[in-house]
């Protein structure tokens, strides 16, 4: 049989068993090294701590062997300022402080500088479980060293990665090449140019800058008047012509008879001719006394205003928007019903709200200031704003007040005409979340207990928060549970051919445990959730 080896400690594997069974994982946090008290121990599953505790410290690092797949390895590195002892013993404790693995350790010295002598000490610790998913190992790496081995692997590893920060405008780091399309589009600020690329993108300038010159631009339409004029160079070459020739003779292919290339600009001619048209239409109406002042009208013709172009749609244009507007356009701007309402009315849109004096009387709907001198104002008012909203005619109103000093807030109701008192809303300010757990906190993970507890024995609840207690027995022998020594429950079975339960809670820092019968490790299940 090997003379140097770990075993599980009965803690250790009901833990284990408990997280495989569970889906859930048993975090290892420090590992412990003794002396033996001067002798080399054999490993006991029994043990729950070491025989001679030397030094205890977080792991550095765990890992699963390549080779076993079933094994996990934990290293501890001792720097060289810390020894005098001799390693004889090691073991594992979880992140609740219970040993889960124990064994023993080929007698080792560890100098301590002062002895004119040091070294960093690795350490070692292999665990052999069914599942190493269930088991997780918590490393802190500011508390911790870290072998050279390790070390070195780990700056392999990202020399050898792609894992590299990006390079910005400001900063450097990595950058991926684009493609010659993408270098040519010009958009990406996440990739690098390279040579093919960038020629790519001359090249197609090049060919893109003889497209420019203005002989191989084309109309997107023909302009009738420059007649088969069809690149931007020929119109500008007419237009340059035009503005030196002093009749349309002096352009080429154009005589005075033909019309003038403006009036190819859409709708000019008629533009023109309509303005004519009303200015005329004015003046003549203006100074007539009847219809029969206007030249060609008669009392029974039609207004001579109508002949004025797009007078009549104007109007109805006029129309169409009042229309729209509807009722409002002939409203009175003001704070009385039918009113429309200008900006700043009921503290609406307005930087200075109305100030109210008592708040029995603030039924109109909107925003208000009041100090705290304000009558049937919340209890421990000392001055804020209020909104206001009622219907009804007043009989139903909500009033919810925010104090700016105490940022309290109220809120109370009008019904029948009747105020009710007022109620204080609870908000964010009025809770401490440390003072209150999460669900998740509160009942994080199942503990069996049965092979921990005692009859007789008093217990204290040191988690840090509330336990609850479960307890299943199967003897016909009375068992008196209490906490804080009072008692909390009696399990008894008279016929002694079923089972009895107990469910009890702990308060965080209270004692608790079994007085008498609790009968013998095969006859009850003791576990505990925190």
């Amino acid at each position: 049989m090997a003379k140097f080896y770990t075993v599980p400690t009965a803690v250790g594997e009901a833990k284990i068993a408990n997280a495989i069974a569970l889906g859930r994982t048993l975090t290892i946090a420090e590992l412990a090294i003794g002396d033996g008290n001067g002798e080399l121990p054999d490993p006991d599953s029994d043990r729950t701590s070491l025989v001679n505790q030397v030094r205890r410290a977080p792991i550095n690092t765990s890992v699963v062997d390549d080779d076993n797949p079933n094994w996990i390895v934990v290293e501890q590195v001792i720097p060289p300022d810390e020894g005098g002892w001799t390693i004889r013993e090691i073991g594992l404790f979880d992140s609740d402080g219970d040993m889960i693995a124990y064994g023993n350790y080929p007698e080792t010295y560890k100098p301590v500088l002062s002895e004119g002598s040091g070294r960093t000490q690795t350490i070692r610790f292999v665990m052999q479980v069914s599942d190493t998913a269930a088991v997780t190992l918590k490393v802190d790496p500011s508390v911790v060293l870290a072998t050279r081995e390790y070390v070195d692997d780990e700056i392999d590893q990202h020399a050898q990665s792609r894992n590299h920060p990006d390079a910005t405008t400001s900063a450097k780091g990595m950058m991926q090449f684009g493609t010659s399309e993408q270098t040519r589009a010009g958009t990406r600020t996440d990739r690098a140019a390279h040579l093919a690329g960038v020629k790519a993108a001359i090249d197609q300038h090049k060919e893109e800058a003889q497209a420019h010159n203005a002989s191989k631009i084309a109309l997107d339409t023909p302009l009738n008047a420059f007649g088969d004029a069809d690149t931007v160079q020929a119109v500008l070459a007419l237009l340059g012509a035009a503005a030196k020739a002093e009749t349309h003779n002096g352009i080429a292919g154009r005589s005075n008879a033909d019309a003038h290339p403006m009036s190819a600009i859409s709708g000019l001619d008629a533009a023109i001719t309509s303005i004519n048209e009303v200015l005329n239409g004015l003046g003549a109406a203006a100074q007539a006394e009847n219809h029969n002042d206007i030249a060609g009208r008669d009392a029974s013709g039609a207004h001579p205003m109508s002949a004025i172009t797009g007078l009549n749609a104007a109007i109805e244009a006029i129309n169409d928007v009042l229309d729209g507007l509807g009722s409002a356009a002939t409203r009175t701007v003001g704070t009385n019903s039918g009113n429309v309402m200008e900006v700043g009315a009921f503290g609406l849109g307005s930087q200075d709200p109305p100030e109210l004096s008592d708040f029995n009387i603030a039924l109109d709907t909107g925003a208000y200031t009041a100090r705290e001198t304000a009558l049937n104002s919340p209890p421990g008012w000392s001055g804020g704003v209020a909104t206001v909203i009622t219907r009804s005619g007043g009989d139903y109103s909500v009033q919810m007040a925010f104090d700016v000093n105490t940022r309290n807030v109220y809120v109370r109701v009008l019904s029948q005409g009747v105020w009710r008192s007022w109620d204080s809303i609870l908000t964010s300010a009025d809770f401490n979340p440390d003072d209150y757990y999460t669900k998740d906190q509160l009942f994080a993970a199942v503990h069996d207990e049965t092979n921990n507890r005692s009859e007789g024995a008093t217990y204290t609840n040191t988690t840090g928060k509330p336990m609850l207690v479960a307890v299943t027995k199967n003897n016909q022998n009375p068992a008196v549970f209490h906490v804080d020594g009072i008692e909390v429950g009696l399990m008894q079975d008279a016929s002694g051919d079923a089972r009895s339960n107990l469910t009890f809670i702990v308060p965080n820092g209270s004692t608790y445990g079994c007085d008498t019968n609790l009968g013998t490790i095969n006859d009850i299940i003791w576990v505990e959730t925190y």
